[in-house]
Parts: structure tokens; C-alpha cells; sequence
């Protein structure tokens, strides 16, 4: 019914729409029409007509380019493991398939999630896409680190991946359009100066600049060297060596890093194993950095001025005794001169340096202070805050090294904090927010007095206003026109549309022209994308390239089975739910055993110890247990031998006190059943370990 009348609503509305009416706005109700579209399919998802269009898979993390040209791609790791592609597939770099003449070399687009298997035997943990320049067009490379140390990487070979047998380098020359050969559409395994186990890596999307720790604990770097002296980026297509800081021990090893991922002259972060972060890359563009010992004004060599990460020494960034940073968001310098750099600490406290506040008046009748992030306190002046710019119409203050974040109303914990210079923005600046209780806030400066397709996505933020802002700006509900939060200490405007969110990424824009993406995911793990739908979406749609759909609301990541050129559609089940191999094997009932032993009256937990002689390996379930008081742990639904032979399993059970039966009976999956007589006397092996006296049983009866 709501459907109906929201479409009653808007043909009123398109009804009496005045001539000359932007085409924004009908982009806008457009739109609108599909939410309403979309309430009534939302009741077809129950039926048998057709699969939804809504991706059951769930996922881990995203690394994502999206562009109005040819470059837009995403790669996607589930919860349960598995790698999946969408895009362009410029360059046949996810399939072969073909089905016309493509621009850009590209082959038909991949729309939807792409399945691609890991290399056998391997558990994929992280995933990064890397697009780099080749004749006018930017294509892609994947990179995989697996469980057990193996570093992968395929797609488009520009110098960037070092030597690997049978992959060709395109040297900077773009495949021609019926060319599959040149990209490679599996992983490859990577060694860098002789190591062939890693712990971490991390590509920039955009920046064509990569970093990996090895085993060893060094760390190696390729690509751009953030070569601030030049006219264009240096770039090296070989591996190098980051030296280690200054004053560390002979144990000192790397094991984190983030490489930023703006456009502009790499950043570089690096966690070491003794807890702390370090930064390498352009010393002389470090109003951002957090790095006070690195801060404008300080003398540097050549190397350190132009960034050349192989050959300068990393720099401590200082943060609270005692805070172990997990997550750290860095944008790079690109002709924008105060941007921020983000991070969170595993106790879930939330950091900003670079640019805080600003007072900017680019227009005459927009003058404004704005906060890029609120703080929990004030800052020191004479160590944290410099105030870079003040007169009378503009005014910048930076803070020197990182401080910390107000908390989000209602959150105990940030789960993520990130954020972003606007495309072609001039010091307009947007933090978004994670608390642990799933809403999201945003903080900063928004405004489309420049004319573009689109406002920037923040404008659909829905903030709660208090007041209304002076009668210049004009706005209606959701489309904001320009807005500015200029609150010191405290976030004030809720993005409502995004409650339930763990995560708000920034996806990464190669274009000059549209809105900003993010990349949404949910607390159940199901991803969505909010801005311009290019390929790199996954939304299984897209207009042409410069036209795209302008979604101010987040679209989900679409059912990996709806292309039928998908002739890889992979599998993991709902919400990305790993796969269920079934063991076989045969249980030892004589061998079963309580620990500890029940004491009859006193309710207690328990374990069930249940030996198998396992003949396939996989998992046996489901398990019940009942009878005498006992029962199963909630949550706990099967065990998994990962191995052949005989194995003993640990089962959690329950005791709840009440009188001891010869009524205990249990079933592990295809293992079979067993049951117990709890009115025995046991054989105590060990004091408080009962070994049972069981007996093959068909289980418990089904019938009342």
C-alpha cells in the first residue's frame, strides 16, 4: 500500500513540475519513483519468480576506482573467504568474454560480483585493487595476501609487479581491443628480493604506489616515489627496501601499513612491532601528517623534500601512551594544501591531524566556519594547533600531530572513521563517522556552487537541524545545496539514511565531474553504494559512462547470478555463510567421556568429549544432546575434523542440575549416536572425568 501511494505522490509532484525545471531535479524524482519500485519488489523476494536482485553474499572489505571513463573497478573479499570481481573489465583483465565492439579495449561489462577462485589450498584474508596508466586509460591490477603468507597478484602487468614468469609487461602500451592475452585473469604467486612469505601489504587505488612487509619484517616498496620536486610523480619499477627509523633495536620489525589513497603524492604508514606508527613519504607537503618532528618550517635533504621513500628514514608519528592503532585513512596532497589524515585505535577511539577547522569565504554570500571533525577537547596552541591562515576572510588551523575525536551520541566505541576533499573542492572538507551502536555522522563543509552534475553525496545526509541556516542557502529535505557543521566539540548531524552501517568507505574517483561514492557496509555484511552507479558499483546496472544513474540513497551490491555472461557465479550461501562439507566417520561410544564430572543438583557447564574415527574430513553436524539435564551450548552446531583418523572433539554442553537419568543420548551428525546411563557408578580415569558407559543408539525419538 505505501508503494501505491508514494506513487500516487510523485506522479502529483512530476504533474506539476514548472517548465525549464533542472534535469538534476528530475534525476531526483526519478529516483524516488525507484525507492517506491523498490518497496513493492522488496514483497516479491519471497516468491518463486525469478532470483533477488540483492547479492546473498556478505562481505569483509572492498577495494574500489570508480570513473566516468574506462578505469571503474572493484575487487571484494566475503566473510567466508572468497574473491569477487566487477567493473569495466577494460583490458579482459576479470573475463575473455565479448559480446560487441567495446570502447576503451574493453570488454562487456561485469556489473555484478564475478567469482574468481582463490589458488588452491589457500585462504584469501585481504584484497586491493591498483589501477595504473597505460596510453590515456588506467587499468587494473589485483593483489591477494592468503593465510599462509603467499602474497598473489594478476590482471594488467605495468612494471609494477616486478619479474613473474609468463606475464607480460605492457610497458605503458595499451593491449589492443581484441587482445586477451596481455592481462592475466588468475592470481600469481609474488616473491620481492628473495622473500616469498608476507605478513601485510597495501596498494593505493589511484596512486599507482605499493608497499608489502615480508616475513621478515622488512618492508618493500614499488611504484610512485611521491617525488615532490618534480613536475610528475617519479615512479620506480623496482623493488626497494624502507629503511627501518631511526634509533630502533636490532629485533625491530614492520608488520602493518597503509598507503594513501587520494590522487597526489603517495603517503606512507607503517606500523612497527614495537607499537608504534611511522611515517615515509614527502616531507615538505606535511601539514597533514601528525608528524610535528616533520612539520613545515623543518629542514630536509633532497630525498626527504621529494618523497623518495627507498632512501629517507620514517619519522615517529606520536599518538596517547599505551594506543595500539588498527586503522589508519590517509588522503594525499594534491594541490589542495590543508586536507586531514584519520585513524582508530583498537579501543576504539578515533584520531584527526591536519586540517581542523576553517573560516572561508569563496563567494560573497557564503561566508562560513566549519569543523572538519569535532574534538574532545580543545587543543594546546603552542604545541598542537597552528593557525597557518587568519584574516579577515580566511582562516586555517592545523593541527600539528593527531588528537583525539569526539565520540559519536550514543557510541561507546568508533568502528570507522574516514574522510575526503570534495572533487576540485578548495579546502571543503567531510569527515564521516562509525559509532559501535551502528549510526553514522558527518562533519564538515559542502557546497555545488561550481556547477557540477551532481551535489557532493554528503548533501543526502539528512542532518537534524536545529535552526535554519541563513536564507541565502537553499535546501530541501535531502538535497542540501550547501551545509556546513561548525560545532568545536560535538557532532551534531546524523546521516540517517546509512543506520545499521559498520562501515562507510570512501571509494575512490579518478573523475572531475561527479558526485563522491561510498562504499556501505551493513552490520549483517551486505554491501551497498551510495553516489554515481559506474560499473565499479556492482549494482548490476549503469547509463553510459558520462551519464551514469546518481543515486543519492545506498543501492545494494547486486545478485552475483543476474548477468548470464556470469559464467563464474561462485557460491558461499546466504550472507556469505561458508560452505558445509559434510566428515564421515564413526564414533567410539566406549570412549566418550564428562568433564568435569556432573554433580547431581548443582547445574554446571560441561564438556562432551566424543572420539571419532574420522574417514573424510569436513564437518559433522548438526549435534543434539538431551536427556538428564543436559543440553547443547547455544551457538555450538558442529564440529570439523581437518584431518583423517582417530580425533577426539571438545563438545560445550549444559547441566541443570536436575536428578541424573539413564536417559542422556547424543548425535554427532553423520558420526552416528550414543547413548548413557548417568545412574551408574563411572570409571573415573582422571578425577572428575566419567568415562561412560555407552552403548550404539538410533538417537532420540521424533515422535510425541
Amino acid at each position: 500500500m505505501k508503494a501505491f501511494y508514494y506513487s500516487l505522490l510523485l506522479k502529483k509532484l512530476l504533474v506539476r513540475m514548472p517548465n525549464g525545471t533542472s534535469s538534476r531535479f528530475y534525476i531526483i524524482y526519478f529516483l524516488l519513483s525507484l525507492i517506491c519500485v523498490g518497496q513493492t519488489a522488496k514483497a516479491q523476494f519471497g516468491s518463486d519468480l525469478g532470483a533477488p536482485a540483492v547479492s546473498t553474499l556478505a562481505w569483509d572489505h572492498v577495494s574500489s576506482v570508480g570513473d566516468e571513463s574506462s578505469s571503474a573497478g572493484s575487487i571484494g573479499l566475503t566473510t567466508d573467504g572468497k574473491m569477487y570481481l566487477w567493473g569495466t573489465n577494460i583490458c579482459y583483465t576479470i573475463h575473455a568474454q565479448q559480446t560487441g565492439s567495446g570502447n576503451f579495449a574493453v570488454a562487456v561489462f561485469q556489473t555484478t560480483p564475478y567469482y574468481l577462485p582463490s589458488p588452491s589450498g589457500e585462504t584469501i584474508v585481504k584484497v586491493r585493487l591498483m589501477t595504473n596508466k597505460a596510453i590515456g586509460f588506467y587499468v587494473p591490477t589485483y593483489f591477494a595476501l592468503s593465510q599462509s603468507g603467499k602474497l598473489y597478484a594478476w590482471g594488467i602487468n605495468n612494471g609494477l609487479v616486478g619479474t613473474v614468469s609468463n606475464w607480460p609487461n605492457v610497458n605503458n602500451a595499451l593491449p589492443a581491443t581484441s587482445d586477451t592475452t596481455k592481462a592475466i585473469r588468475s592470481p600469481r604467486q609474488l616473491t620481492i628480493l628473495g622473500e616469498s612469505s608476507f605478513v601485510e601489504f597495501d596498494a593505493s587505488p589511484i596512486n599507482e604506489c605499493w608497499v608489502a612487509i615480508g616475513a621478515s619484517g622488512k618492508a618493500y616498496h614499488i611504484g610512485s616515489t611521491g617525488d615532490a620536486g618534480s613536475s610528475s610523480l617519479g615512479r620506480t619499477t623496482t623493488f626497494g627496501t624502507i629503511p627501518n627509523p631511526a634509533g630502533v633495536g636490532a629485533g625491530f620489525k614492520y608488520v602493518k601499513v597503509w598507503v594513501s589513497k587520494t590522487v597526489g603524492f603517495p603517503l606512507i604508514y607503517l606500523k612497527g612491532n614495537d607499537g608504534n606508527i611511522y611515517y615515509t613519504g614527502p616531507m615538505g607537503v606535511t601539514y597533514y601528517s601528525g608528524v610535528p618532528s616533520a612539520y613545515v618550517g623543518t629542514p630536509y635533504t633532497n630525498a626527504e623534500l621529494r618523497g623518495q621513500v627507498q632512501t629517507i628514514t620514517p619519522r615517529l608519528v606520536p599518538f596517547p601512551a599505551g594506543e595500539d592503532i588498527n586503522d589508519i585513512y590517509a588522503q594525499s596532497y594534491s594541490g589542495q594544501t590543508y586536507i586531514s589524515t584519520y585513524a582508530v585505535s583498537a579501543s576504539g577511539k578515533a584520531y584527526l591531524a591536519g586540517g581542523w577547522r576553517f573560516f572561508k569565504g569563496p563567494y560573497a554570500t557564503n561566508w562560513t566556519t566549519y569543523v572538519v571533525a569535532p574534538l574532545k577537547s580543545e587543543p594546546t596552541t603552542a604545541t598542537g594547533l597552528d593557525v597557518v591562515i587568519a584574516n579577515a576572510s580566511d582562516s586555517v588551523y592545523i593541527l600539528k600531530s593527531f588528537r583525539e575525536v569526539a565520540m559519536p551520541p550514543g557510541a561507546s566505541k568508533v568502528l570507522h572513521f574516514e574522510g575526503f576533499a570534495p572533487i576540485n573542492g578548495d579546502r571543503m572538507l567531510v569527515s564521516i563517522i562509525v559509532g559501535d551502536n551502528n549510526k553514522v555522522y558527518w562533519s564538515g563543509y559542502y557546497n555545488n556552487n561550481q556547477g557540477y552534475i551532481d551535489t557532493h553525496v554528503a548533501n543526502y545526509l539528512e542532518p537534524n537541524r536545529s535552526s535554519a541556516p541563513p536564507s541565502d542557502w537553499s535546501y530541501t529535505c535531502g538535497f542540501n545545496y550547501r551545509f556546513a557543521a561548525n560545532d568545536y566539540y560535538k557532532w551534531n548531524f546524523e546521516a540517517i539514511n546509512y543506520r545499521g552501517a559498520v562501515r562507510v568507505q570512501i571509494t575512490n574517483l579518478r573523475s572531475v565531474y561527479f558526485t563522491q561514492q561510498l562504499f556501505i557496509l551493513s552490520k549483517t555484511k551486505r554491501g551497498y553504494f551510495v553516489g554515481p552507479l559506474f560499473p565499479n558499483t556492482g549494482t548490476g546496472r549503469t547509463a553510459y559512462l558520462n551519464t551514469p544513474y546518481i543515486s543519492p540513497f545506498p543501492v545494494p551490491i547486486a545478485n552475483e547470478l543476474l548477468l548470464s555472461c556470469n559464467t563464474s557465479p561462485g557460491s558461499g550461501g546466504p550472507l556469505g555463510e561458508p560452505e558445509s562439507t559434510p566428515g564421515v566417520g564413526v564414533i567410539d561410544c566406549s570412549k566418550t567421556k564428562l568433564y568435569p564430572a556432573p554433580v547431581q543438583g548443582t547445574p554446571s557447564q560441561l564438556s562432551l568429549l566424543v572420539t571419532i574415527n574420522v574417514t573424510t574430513i569436513g564437518d559433522f553436524s548438526p549435534i543434539t544432546i538431551n536427556g538428564s539435564g543436559m543440553s547443547l551450548v547455544s551457538g555450538f552446531d558442529k564440529v570439523t575434523a581437518t584431518t583423517t583418523g582417530v580425533q577426539t572433539f571438545h563438545i560445550p554442553i549444559k547441566y541443570d542440575g536436575t536428578t541424573l537419568t539413564n536417559a542422556l543420548q547424543f548425535t554427532i551428525g553423520q558420526a552416528g549416536s550414543c547413548a548413557a546411563d548417568l545412574t551408574k557408578t563411572p570409571t573415573k580415569a582422571i578425577t572428575d572425568i566419567w568415562t561412560l558407559e555407552c552403548v550404539p543408539s538410533a538417537g532420540p525419538s521424533l515422535k510425541k
